[in-house]
């Protein structure tokens, strides 16, 4: 196990007081309070923005593909998703209710064949391609976009 998985989990497991491997929604908002946004975000919009399946629970691995990019792991990186929960909550709103409805699945990420569907129903021109997706978006190349390489 690395150091920051280590990291990680320790803080997880700090914020899951009834040890149901699962953060809810006020659980998740003591871990805002915490790094500093509590009064900063709309804790709803937050909570979504990281429950990647919209389940209305965030589990180790949500909270690691968020968290992975924060300053519990690393010193200075911004918190992308809560600065557009400050700053674009409208925006974001959006962009969470579309991945979750493109997530047909409900596995927490997005396929090609759902992208594929989500590009059919746009009306955009011109439409990006699968590869051009990945290549900027898919992070961890698991052939998928979770939601915060979507976002």
């Amino acid at each position: 196990t690395s150091r920051p998985d280590v990291v990680l989990r320790s803080y997880f497991r700090k914020y899951d007081e009834d040890e149901d491997g699962k953060l809810t929604r006020s659980e998740f908002a003591k871990v805002l309070a915490d790094i500093g946004y509590d009064s900063l975000v709309d804790e709803q919009l937050a909570f979504a923005a990281v429950d990647g399946n919209g389940d209305e629970v965030i589990t180790y691995g949500e909270f690691a593909q968020w968290a992975g990019n924060t300053p519990i792991v690393h010193e200075c990186p911004t918190f992308d998703i809560m600065n557009l929960v400050e700053t674009w909550p409208d925006g974001l709103k959006w962009l969470v209710d579309t991945f979750h409805y493109y997530d047909t699945d409900k596995s927490g990420s997005i396929s090609r064949a759902e992208f594929a569907k989500l590009c059919d129903d746009c009306p955009h021109e011109p439409k990006p391609s699968w590869e051009q997706v990945k290549a900027s978006g898919d992070r961890d190349g698991d052939e998928s976009l979770d939601i915060n390489e979507f976002l």
